[in-house]
């Protein structure tokens, strides 16, 4: 029974760093900027600085790193 209460709380715990759909329609409708803010709040990229919005290759290799 404890295998499935820790199962339930690690599975929750880790739904809050999806990119579900509310978040993507929220990225294409905001300017880049706000899809930076949208991204740092799935902890997307390690939430590694970047001195320029345009800069985001730099989060995406970080990912493809992982």
């Amino acid at each position: 029974m404890s295998n499935i209460i820790y199962s339930n709380a690690r599975a929750k715990f880790l739904s809050n760093s999806l990119l579900g759909k509310d978040r993507i329609n929220r990225m294409i409708d905001s300017s880049v900027e706000d899809a930076i803010k949208i991204l740092s709040e799935v902890n997307f990229g390690d939430n590694a600085l970047i001195e320029s919005n345009f800069d985001f290759e730099k989060l995406i290799d970080i990912e493809k790193d992982k």
